[in-house]
């Protein structure tokens, strides 16, 4: 969102690639890759610096951004390298697998003499997109190749890569994981930089369809074992069905990038689970085109059906099916956080219920509006998936175990921050001091800072959890606002307690944070002035 704040560089975005390849343990890089139009070339190259210029003056969580042009000696996030490749593969095989997901400009094949090298055979290709490259690794890497799972990523020079690597295992640690942050040009990977050199094969965190506990059963289904894995005695006694649906392109702008919708979250896995159908997503110069194979004539109806709906309701492809559930309010106590509790500490409950159904969630409406009496806001739980089935796994989990109307005042001793605590802010008439001409303090901007920083660094300190309720309070039921902290040990609650009561009634305690509130306003002002 920082980057795509400027529409003409939303226009020529391609990608983000997040956390890079070059990242080291100190100090994460990411590879913005603009494209370059024919028509407007002297305008293009004008834009990176203009957007240089505009992220130097950019914190993200209150730290510096340093940015400047990629060296293009090494930054290619065009080509990528395929490695654990089976012995029996040839070039020609490799470029028609690969060429679904753009053209390509060259590709490499090289292989070792040691016949006892784990890797003796790998593969280099660039692609003449960026999005091509992004597309092949989310969708190849991982995939079974001649009964081979093969591995791709970006490259790297071999004697960068090693070096990078040496120095995250002097941390202890293992390259992070790049992720997807839900914007659509930001591409997901299995794992971190690989280089020329052949690397380890060992995978920290699952791929693909191994990441989901409800398709543990992903490699019996019948579409799986019949035209995803290579065996041909028994391919010849399948007959395969298929059916292909026209992607209609010109319905969209010409930069509209119609294959991330199939990737994103492991879209397409879920949607070959739920159909039992062999998805094969064409967009070449030639080709706009899905393919569907199945053995089974009403599955693969199913699976056409599936994707007509992606195709031609734009609301389906970009976001999915969704469905919204009430929270049952009045099976808890006021102060029961219900996003605490939906989403779980570090958010481990989101992420067993994604496992678990494939589905995802996100909230509506505000916390505050059961307190005020508010319907028309109420907070909510909205479901979204890639599927009917999916989002029918996810409703069936949240009713039987999240949002259980039966069960009352009991979801509390099921979380970590057990305890709470509510601390009402001081009344304007008692906090007014002997200079009756003061204006009243802002307590909520007391404890959580114009840049939200305070509040984090109470939470950081004291391993507690706090919500402020404000002016709202006060503006439409006369109610006094306060704050919530919950904790996991009356210790932890305690020293809390005493943070906030300080801010609230030691005048000292104040004025030191008052003064840091009034510095964060005026940088942020000088910053403002400053990038316009």
């Amino acid at each position: 969102s920082m980057v795509c704040d400027d529409g003409d560089v939303d226009g020529m975005l391609q990608e983000i690639i997040y956390p890079a390849p070059d990242s080291l343990p100190d100090s994460r890089t990411a590879w913005i890759c603009l494209a370059a139009s024919s028509s407007a070339a002297d305008d293009d190259r004008k834009l990176a610096p203009e957007l240089i210029r505009q992220l130097r003056a950019t914190e993200i969580n209150g730290e510096a951004v340093g940015i400047t042009m990629a060296d293009q000696s090494y930054v290619k996030p065009q080509t990528i390298m395929v490695r654990n490749l089976p012995n029996t593969v040839t070039q020609d095989e490799l470029r028609r697998l690969f060429e679904r997901f753009g053209r390509i400009a060259h590709m490499s094949m090289k292989s070792k003499l040691d016949a006892s090298t784990q890797h003796s055979r790998w593969c280099f290709i660039t692609f003449r997109s960026v999005r091509g490259a992004a597309a092949a690794i989310e969708s190849m890497n991982g995939f079974a190749l001649k009964s081979k799972l093969i591995a791709c990523d970006y490259t790297l020079p071999k004697d960068m890569y090693h070096k990078i690597q040496k120095k995250w295992q002097q941390q202890k640690q293992t390259p992070p994981k790049r992720h997807s942050s839900g914007h659509g040009h930001i591409h997901a990977a299995a794992t971190a930089a690989t280089g020329e050199a052949a690397a380890d094969t060992k995978r920290t965190t699952a791929s693909g369809y191994q990441q989901y506990e409800f398709m543990r059963d992903y490699e019996e289904k019948s579409f799986y074992r019949n035209f995803c894995v290579k065996d041909k005695e028994n391919k010849s006694k399948v007959k395969a069905l298929r059916e292909r649906v026209e992607i209609p392109v010109s319905s969209e702008p010409a930069h509209y990038d119609w294959l991330k919708f199939f990737l994103r979250k492991s879209r397409r896995y879920i949607m070959q689970y739920d159909t039992n159908c062999k998805i094969h997503v064409h967009l070449t110069m030639e080709h706009n085109h899905v393919q569907l194979v199945s053995d089974n004539a009403s599955d693969l109806q199913k699976g056409v059906a599936l994707v007509n709906e992606m195709m031609h309701d734009k609301q389906i492809r970009e976001i999915g099916y969704t469905q919204v559930m009430n929270i049952p309010f009045e099976c808890e106590h006021q102060d029961f956080d219900w996003i605490l509790y939906l989403n779980g500490d570090a958010y481990c409950n989101r992420k067993k219920f994604e496992s678990h159904t494939g589905c995802s969630f996100m909230f509506t409406g505000k916390l505050s509006s059961f307190l005020l009496g508010n319907k028309a806001d109420l907070l909510q739980l909205k479901l979204v998936a890639p599927t009917h089935k999916a989002l029918q796994r996810g409703a069936q989990c949240m009713k039987e175990q999240f949002l259980r109307t039966d069960v009352k005042h009991e979801r509390q001793s099921q979380m970590e921050h057990k305890l709470i605590k509510r601390i009402y802010f001081p009344s304007p008439q008692s906090s007014t001091s002997s200079a009756s001409s003061s204006p009243p303090i802002d307590y909520i901007s007391l404890i959580i800072s114009p840049n939200g920083q305070r509040l984090k660094q109470i939470e950081q300190q004291t391993n507690c959890k706090l919500r402020v309720f404000g002016s709202s309070f006060e503006n439409k039921k006369n109610m006094k606002s306060y704050c919530t902290i919950m904790a996991k040990t009356q210790a932890e609650l305690d020293e809390a307690i005493a943070i906030v009561h300080d801010l609230l009634h030691n005048e000292e305690t104040q004025s030191k944070a008052i003064a840091e509130n009034f510095r964060i306003l005026n940088e942020k002002k000088k910053k403002t002035a400053h990038a316009h």
